[in-house]
Formats: C-alpha cells, sequence, structure tokens
C-alpha cells in the first residue's frame, strides 16, 4: 500500500509539472518578444505575441486566462505531493508553486492593463 501511495505522490508531481509547461513556454514568449525588440509599442508586441497562437488564441486574454487555469491545476496537483516524506519531492513541488504563482500574477497584471 505505501509503494501505491509512493507512485501515486510521484505520478501527481509529474503531472503538475506537465501542467506548469505550456504556462511556462507561453511566459518565456512574451518575455523573447519584449526582449527583442524593445522599442515596441504594446500593440505591437501583442501582435507579435499572438502571432504564435493560431485559431482560439488568437486574443491576449484568452491566452492569459488559459495560463492562469494551467497554473492553478498545476498547484493542485503540486499540493497533493506536498505530504510525502522525500525531501527532494518537496523541494521541487515548491518551486513549482512559487513559478506557478509567479506566472499567475504576470498574467493577472497582463488582464488588467488597458485593451487593445
Amino acid at each position: 500500500m505505501s509503494t501505491n501511495n509512493h507512485l501515486k505522490k510521484k505520478v501527481t508531481a509529474v503531472i503538475s509539472i506537465l501542467f506548469l509547461l505550456p504556462a511556462v513556454v507561453i511566459f518565456m514568449i512574451w518575455t523573447s518578444v519584449g526582449i527583442r525588440v524593445p522599442d515596441m509599442s504594446d500593440v505591437d508586441r501583442q501582435e507579435t505575441f499572438l502571432n504564435y497562437f493560431s485559431g482560439l488564441f488568437k486574443n491576449l486574454h484568452v491566452v492569459n486566462i488559459v495560463s492562469i487555469i494551467l497554473c492553478l491545476v498545476s498547484i493542485i496537483f503540486a499540493s497533493r505531493s506536498f505530504q510525502k516524506r522525500l525531501l527532494s519531492l518537496r523541494l521541487i513541488m515548491l518551486i513549482t508553486v512559487l513559478v506557478a504563482i509567479f506566472i499567475i500574477l504576470f498574467d493577472i497584471s497582463q488582464l488588467t492593463r488597458k485593451a487593445y
């Protein structure tokens, strides 16, 4: 029974990281757009960023909301892995939660900006 429970904690940890990866990639794309051309206007930056996506994701608010949902799911799965004694797993999940919170705060700040 203990081995099965240990496996479930590792599986939830992996699932947590897998849900966080798309949000991290979205954040890195946004950051790379700003770094490549720093004197770009906000409208041009948003258009350049949205050109990386297709279909439903042609709206900045949709991309931010999807990123927030992915981060929240990642936090939920990571919180299930905190109860294990394995210190390395707990540290990885703590880092996962902190990164997810940072991305959520970034996405919220993007949502509160003036819509163009």
